[in-house]
């Protein structure tokens, strides 16, 4: 049967699989669900449970009345993108010693918990708490129990300060002392200060939407594996660390939307980039020629950055761009005859409130296939 996994020598249900399965309604601690002794992973994500609290027999998973089943073998448990409500949260989510993956991103739980309580569950390596309306606090842990974690997304959890074991325990270190971190997300809180720069192990980093300043190190630089870079919506000043560019033969997404950054853009991109998207608006700089060698980029995003120059002729080489934007700058001149083969894939083309003259040439039109909007306002 779909979405069950049975012990090979024993038949009992280890693996229950019921994410996005259109369920609805409530889970209530009779379900016979909570009868499955042996169960080790259990998904229920993307369904709809709404207003259900999560069933203390899941949480309690020390304690759970003999009638509900012992599941202290669960490893797995995944209840994200549910109508679930806890005010709060039952304590004993917090004590299963088993337990490697916990997810509750993207339900209504809210209070405020203390993020210690999560690193006494001292096996889990997957900890998603993202989209939730509670608050977490942090107090200094010892560096004794330095979290195994591999995926970390605390997105909006009203945190104020970086968790101190993500600091290196007020050790003059800059880089968290973890070697397996992949995934970090800490986007939409209200964080201050300057950035902490992850371990070399990072590929997903996100610090977007929150109150971040100062200059960017250049120590950022040595993270060879990294995928995505977010780090808009802060008001981080200053010039971008020259060797940036580096890091195009791992980085797919480079966002740095609003903040402070001036100075020369650097060289973005090295031959072999596999940059996809570039989001640089609302800073101020040049356009790097580098560009030309971002061979894999489909999405470009320039606007608001106070250029003053003709049409950047170079992005025609770009073969798979999907979508460019240029508003709100000072780009001036006439816009050429398209050359043979230029902007195939293109869909969006943001041209509004810049200094062009004349008019948009139509063999332009008539190559751009794939167009789905133009804006060419004011």
């Amino acid at each position: 049967m779909d979405g069950v996994e049975c012990d090979y020598d024993t038949g009992h249900v280890i693996g229950l699989d019921l994410g996005s399965s259109f369920l609805y309604g409530s889970i209530d601690s009779i379900s016979s669900l909570f009868q499955l002794h042996n169960l080790t992973r259990l998904n229920l994500s993307d369904n709809d449970f709404n207003g259900s609290e999560i069933p203390y027999a899941i949480g309690n998973l020390n304690q759970i009345p003999y009638r509900f089943g012992n599941l202290t073998r669960l490893t797995i448990l995944d209840l994200g993108s549910n109508g679930f409500w806890c005010t709060p949260v039952p304590q004993s989510v917090f004590t299963p010693t088993k337990l490697e993956f916990l997810d509750l991103v993207n339900n209504y739980l809210s209070g405020t918990y203390n993020l210690g309580s999560f690193l006494n569950l001292t096996n889990l390596k997957v900890l998603e708490l993202s989209g939730n309306k509670f608050s977490l606090v942090t107090t200094p842990v010892m560096s004794a129990i330095v979290p195994k974690f591999i995926v970390l997304t605390l997105g909006s959890c009203n945190l104020i300060e970086f968790p101190d074991f993500l600091m290196g325990f007020h050790q003059p270190a800059v880089v968290p002392p973890w070697t397996n971190l992949r995934v970090l997300e800490l986007s939409s809180n209200n964080l201050q200060g300057s950035l902490p720069v992850p371990p070399a192990s990072i590929y997903h980093y996100s610090v977007s939407n929150n109150l971040l300043t100062g200059e960017i190190s250049s120590m950022i630089c040595k993270l060879s594996s990294i995928s995505v870079i977010d780090l808009s919506n802060n008001s981080f000043s200053g010039t971008l660390p020259p060797c940036l560019g580096t890091l195009s033969k791992s980085l797919s997404v480079l966002n740095l939307q609003n903040n402070n950054f001036r100075g020369p853009i650097p060289q973005a991109c090295e031959k072999g980039s596999k940059l996809r998207e570039i989001d640089l608006s609302q800073n101020h700089g040049l356009i790097p020629t580098s560009l030309a060698n971002c061979n894999m980029l489909e999405f470009l995003n320039l606007g608001n950055k106070q250029f003053e120059d003709t049409f950047p002729s170079l992005l025609g080489k770009l073969q798979q761009l999907k979508v460019i934007i240029l508003r709100h700058n000072g780009f001036h001149g006439a816009i050429g005859k398209p050359k043979s083969n230029e902007f195939p894939r293109l869909r969006i083309f943001d041209l509004s409130f810049n200094k062009f003259e004349g008019g948009l040439p139509s063999h332009h039109f008539r190559r751009w296939k794939a167009m789905k909007v133009v804006d060419l306002g004011n």
